[in-house]
């Protein structure tokens, strides 16, 4: 597979020999992704700035973790915002954020899948 938002050479050399610990996080991930994503959502609909940023970052060093470098851009460009409290075009962001999860989720099951049969 062709991999478009997920740089898995570096991905898979950072767990280089400790492959079941990357299938634990991304696992994690994927069961943890709406507590992740929800409370951007309700930050963006609160207006709360401080949310915002504290949620976005949490989000955007997660996808450093996976070396996923749109969706860590995007939810920069959301903890900005609400470090300078701007809310203007925010919903279109997290759309964008959303529809790069999309790719991510598809693209960790292939990186799943060639995972367990290297085990």
């Amino acid at each position: 597979m062709n991999f478009k938002s997920i740089n898995v050479p570096l991905l898979l050399s950072h767990f280089s020999g400790d492959e079941e610990i990357l299938l634990d996080m991304i696992n994690a991930f994927e069961h943890a992704l709406d507590n992740l994503i929800n409370p951007i959502r309700e930050s963006i609909s609160a207006q709360d700035s401080d949310q915002l940023r504290i949620n976005a970052h949490t989000f955007k060093g997660i996808m450093k973790s996976f070396y996923v470098d749109v969706a860590s851009d995007v939810a920069q460009d959301l903890e900005l915002r609400g470090i300078n409290s701007n809310f203007d075009g925010a919903y279109e962001v997290l759309n964008k954020l959303e529809n790069q999860l999309m790719i991510i989720l598809y693209e960790l099951q292939f990186l799943k899948k060639d995972l367990d049969q290297a085990s």
